[in-house]
C-alpha cells in the first residue's frame, strides 16, 4: 500500500469511528447525552475490540493477504456503522461496537504498517509521522462534525451517511488495493 493510500485510509477510518469513542464521555458533560438508543459505556466495547483486534492481527495476516484483510475490514467498518445506527438490542449494539473496534485496528494498523514497511529507510520516520498525523486529523475532524450532525439528523441517519461515505471513498482501495489512489482523492 502506498503511503498516500495508507494515510487516506487511516484518516478516513478514524474520521468515521473515532467520534464513537466519545459518545459515553460526552454524556457526562453538561448538556451532553448519549442518544437514548445506545447503552451506557458503549465506547468500552470499541476499546475491547481494538485490543483484541491488535492481538489477532498477526494470526489474521498469516491466513490472508494484507490487501484482502484491509478490504474486509473496510467493509466491516461500513457495516458496523450502519448497524450501530439502527439496531435496538443492547447486546447487538455492544457486539457491533466490539466489531467496529476490531475492524478499526485492522484498517489503521495494516495501512500504517504497510506504508512504513514500503518506505525506504531514509524516509520511514517521515512516512510514519505523516500516516499518524493524517489518522489524528481524521479523528478530530470526525469528532468535531459528528455531534452537531447527530443532533440535527439523528444517530441512525448520521451513521448511515458515514457508512456510505466510507464505502464510496474507500472504493478504490476495495477494487484495486495494490494501486495508488486516483488523482481525485
Amino acid at each position: 500500500i502506498s503511503a498516500t493510500m495508507a494515510g487516506a485510509i487511516s484518516s478516513l477510518a478514524n474520521f468515521a469511528v473515532y467520534p464513537l469513542f466519545w459518545l459515553g464521555p460526552a454524556s457526562l458533560l453538561p448538556g451532553g447525552h448519549v442518544p437514548k438508543r445506545l447503552p451506557p459505556s458503549i465506547e468500552v466495547q470499541l476499546v475491547f475490540g481494538v485490543l483484541i483486534g491488535a492481538l489477532c492481527t498477526p494470526g489474521l495476516c498469516r491466513r490472508m493477504t494484507t490487501e484482502r484483510l484491509l478490504s474486509f475490514s473496510l467493509l466491516g467498518l461500513a457495516s458496523g456503522l450502519l448497524l450501530l445506527g439502527w439496531l435496538h438490542s443492547d447486546t447487538l449494539l455492544y457486539a457491533t461496537s466490539f466489531g467496529l473496534g476490531f475492524a478499526l485496528v485492522q484498517v489503521t494498523g495494516l495501512a500504517g504498517g504497510s506504508a512504513t514497511l514500503a518506505a525506504p529507510d531514509t524516509h520511514r520516520a517521515r512516512i510514519t509521522a505523516l500516516v499518524v498525523a493524517l489518522f489524528e486529523i481524521g479523528g478530530e475532524c470526525g469528532s468535531t462534525l459528528l455531534h452537531p450532525i447527530v443532533a440535527q439528523h439523528g444517530l441512525g441517519w448520521a451513521l448511515t451517511a458515514l457508512a456510505a461515505i466510507l464505502l464510496i471513498l474507500a472504493l478504490p482501495a476495495l477494487l484495486r488495493p495494490r494501486d495508488r489512489l486516483p488523482r481525485w482523492m
